[in-house]
């Protein structure tokens, strides 16, 4: 299983976090760079089994507020539905 990890002290704003995720995903200049985006991109376009592994999360919820929040809840539902996608939270 794939596992990529994004440090949540390595993110100061919304942007800053896209571009992590289009990195580290390996996603190229058609990503939208929002959660619609994101859903689409992890339900039907990136390589599973994958584990998305977030540490400091608190670190990067800080600086993000409510759209961090949001972020989870779009990887929980995520996991709902696709066998073998996990999010890992470390606070």
């Amino acid at each position: 299983m794939k596992t990529v990890i994004i440090d949540g002290n390595d993110i100061h704003g919304k942007e800053e976090l896209h571009d992590i995720l289009q990195a580290k995903l390996g996603l190229d200049d058609t990503y939208g760079r929002n959660l619609d985006a994101l859903w689409d991109v992890i339900t039907g376009f990136i390589s599973i089994p994958l584990t998305i592994q977030w540490v400091n999360f608190e670190a990067s919820r800080a600086v993000l507020g409510e759209y961090a929040d949001q972020l989870v809840e779009l990887m929980r539902d995520a996991e709902e539905e696709l066998y073998r996608f996990q999010l890992d939270l470390k606070m």
